[in-house]
């Protein structure tokens, strides 16, 4: 592998990495926030054992300053955490109070390795340093800051407090320490991210209909209804659409052709709804295909509609019925609205003057 493609590749990995995080900040939010409660109360049993019996017991030089301070600041913090564990916190905040849990664990860890083991090659710091990486999932801005940060100042102190021969093996130890948490990053992004896209691609495949492509009927009930809740007040339309004498077509010419009139019909409804975002599209079942439409007027939804009149490429003549509901004020829910278009629908079935019927549904 040339350095051009682990640029490549690295450079992918950094924007799909960034879109993921980007994506999914609220959910993983959610979760780290209820998992910092318990291990916050945990690390603050652990820190009470050691200082006050481990300690004393092996015996550990500890500075007793240091330990009220360390004490204190994470019963502060653990604190705060179990105020507002129930409450519903910024994405920011969450991350950055990990951050700093983070970053709290590593500094004790390494006060406590200079302070009991200062004429020892360090083991307990870069131990620390890899586990963290593994513990929380969120962006990689915030595992290098609770990282970098410790790192530097054990590296500081290393150098004041230790032999140079001492300082040489910790800043070595702590290089593969370094690496190895990376690594550690790198690879379970790269997994996290290629589970998402076989999570996503699962999803996409249930919500579509296998023949035409486009959404069944349950995804474009849930994604029509998504929008009508969340815009009560805004205008709305829902159109049915029917292929006339479709059994005629399968009975004479065989299911095969009827199916490849079902994907013609369908193409163009793609080429209607797929690049706009005021447009569902989807298949209720057999020769019946639904639309909904956002916040168009009548004559916009007419004129959009009139393409689907015709499907062409086929030696015999195929047409579309279609009935619509329109509602200006969204004075009716979706299963009004679809009793409104299939009553029109059906009163204008086979009527060659007339292909598309449009009513209001309020």
């Amino acid at each position: 592998m040339s350095i051009q493609d682990i640029q490549r590749r690295l450079q992918q990995w950094a924007i799909e990495s960034r879109l993921y995080f980007k994506e999914n900040a609220e959910v993983n939010a959610l979760h780290n926030w209820h998992l910092l409660l318990p291990m916050s109360v945990i690390y603050l049993v652990i820190l009470d054992i050691f200082f006050f019996m481990v300690c004393p017991w092996i015996p550990i030089p500890v500075c007793l300053p240091c330990m009220i301070s360390f004490l204190g600041f994470h019963i502060l913090l653990t604190g705060f955490i179990i105020l507002f564990h129930k409450k519903k916190m910024p994405i920011w905040a969450v991350q950055t109070v990990i951050t700093v849990f983070g970053f709290e664990i590593l500094t004790y860890a390494g006060y406590l390795e200079l302070s009991a083991f200062p004429q020892m090659p360090t083991f307990l710091f870069p131990l620390c340093l890899c586990l963290m990486t593994q513990i929380y999932t969120r962006s990689t801005v915030y595992r290098i800051t609770e990282i970098i940060f410790p790192f530097g100042l054990y590296l500081l102190f290393s150098f004041y407090l230790k032999t140079p021969s001492l300082f040489k093996i910790d800043l070595f130890i702590l290089c593969i320490a370094i690496i190895i948490s990376g690594l550690a990053v790198f690879t379970q992004t790269l997994y996290m991210i290629q589970n998402d896209k076989n999570k996503r691609t699962l999803q996409k495949l249930c919500e579509l209909d296998s023949m035409t492509g486009i959404n069944n009927k349950a995804a474009f009930q849930c994604q029509a209804e998504e929008y009508m809740d969340s815009h009560e007040r805004e205008s709305c339309a829902l159109a049915i659409c029917d292929l006339d004498n479709f059994k005629i077509v399968n009975d004479t010419y065989g299911h095969r052709i009827g199916d490849e009139v079902l994907q013609a019909f369908s193409r163009q409804l793609h080429d209607l709804a797929d690049n706009d975002d005021q447009i569902i599209a989807g298949r209720f079942g057999g020769d019946e295909f639904v639309l909904f439409f956002k916040q168009l007027s009548k004559e916009e939804v007419l004129q959009k509609l009139q393409c689907l009149h015709d499907i062409e490429g086929f030696k015999f003549e195929v047409t579309c019925s279609i009935g619509v509901a329109y509602s200006a004020h969204r004075k009716s829910n979706m299963v009004q609205m679809f009793d409104c278009a299939d009553q029109h629908l059906y009163g204008i079935k086979g009527d060659r003057s007339q292909a598309i019927a449009i009513a209001d549904a309020d």
